[in-house]
């Protein structure tokens, strides 16, 4: 497991356009994803899930990373952000990326099929978070990672989970005792 301190999130993307492209380029810097794609390994040939995909901004970058011997699943609750997410696709000329609805613990992701999991500003949403690292435990290779990059707001530090969560929050003390109990080995925070 890595965990990759984040800084509060970002506005919501444009759609497409000038906006999308601006915001974007203020996120590369700010969410430090050159840092990201290296503890992901996002290396040529990698297999690896983008869970809480949205519209794509870090699928688009691991699809890249990976190549075209490399595959990227983007996985998201929202049809409209993944139907964004296709188009975009289609349109950047992105051809390894397999693109799933569902949440983590209900989509069929392979036993033992990925190299690495990134999770993005979504794993303090995912209500089932137990569940959820069971299945993606499970899905991932013998030695892969998972990768959860969160804001927290040190001001919640002392707060119960539900309460950083509702403030799209989480500690990495939270972080780091679920994905222990689910079986995952803590490397890096």
């Amino acid at each position: 497991l890595w965990l990759v301190p984040a800084l509060p999130a970002a506005s919501p993307q444009q759609d497409s356009g000038l906006g999308r492209l601006r915001e974007e380029a203020r996120r590369e810097g700010w969410q430090r994803v050159p840092e990201i794609l290296v503890a992901v390994g996002a290396d040529p040939g990698a297999r690896i899930a983008d869970v809480g995909s949205g519209d794509g901004f870090f699928t688009v970058r691991l699809a890249r990373a990976v190549g075209r011997t490399g595959r990227v699943t983007a996985v998201d609750l929202s049809a409209q952000a993944l139907d964004r997410l296709r188009r975009r696709l289609t349109d950047e000329g992105i051809s390894n990326v397999d693109v799933l609805q569902g949440d983590a613990a209900d989509t069929d992701l392979p036993a033992e099929s990925l190299d690495a999991i990134l999770i993005v500003n979504a794993y303090h949403e995912m209500e089932r978070y137990q569940q959820t690292l069971v299945r993606l435990r499970s899905a991932l290779k013998p030695g892969g990672r998972l990768v959860l990059v969160e804001p927290f707001d040190s001001k919640l530090r002392r707060e119960p989970r539900d309460r950083q969560t509702r403030a799209h929050s989480l500690s990495a003390g939270f972080a780091v005792g679920e994905v222990r109990s689910s079986g995952f080995d803590v490397v890096a925070l």
